[in-house]
């Protein structure tokens, strides 16, 4: 999984970017960050984890229990950290600084690819956890196509809400 956490990082980057660098292409801004909010910037170590994480299953899916439960907590973690984290310290410093932003990009690829990496090396759980997990990554992928061009009226939605 130290690989995918490269990947993730390196990948969540470019994506910082690619929106404006396709021509504002709106198939591309459903996986990029299409604005500065805090939502968006979510999908920056949201789609590289699910991207990795597919490729690996793919390739070595005979070795791995309980994917799509262990996809879905890692998904849900990535999106928990990024606004608690980012509101928590404005909260003190009253505006955002670079790089603690990085610094929670970076959280946000490490503690979900581990907790992944912990899931898909226990025995096999119930069936249940993975239909579970499966509606879950889907749900989280829904709410990215939904949310991209039409969000809720909500400080995480906003560009520059803190």
């Amino acid at each position: 999984m130290n690989k995918g956490i490269w990947f993730a990082i390196i990948l969540g980057t470019l994506l910082h970017f690619t929106y404006n660098l396709s021509g504002k292409n709106k198939i591309v801004g459903y996986f990029s960050a299409i604005n500065e909010s805090i939502w968006e910037h979510i999908k920056l170590s949201v789609f590289p984890i699910l991207i990795y994480s597919l490729y690996i299953y793919i390739n070595l899916h005979e070795y791995i229990n309980n994917f799509f439960f262990a996809l879905g907590i890692g998904l849900l973690l990535s999106i928990i950290i990024v606004p608690l984290v980012f509101y928590t310290y404005t909260k003190f410093t009253e505006s955002p600084f670079l790089p603690f932003d990085i610094g929670i990009f970076i959280l946000a690829v490490v503690i979900p690819f581990k907790v992944i990496e912990k899931i898909i090396t226990l025995p096999k759980l119930p069936f249940i956890f993975n239909l579970l997990g499966f509606v879950l990554v889907v749900l989280i992928i829904a709410s990215f196509i939904k949310f991209t061009y039409h969000p809720p009226n909500h400080k995480i939605f906003k560009e520059g809400e803190i």
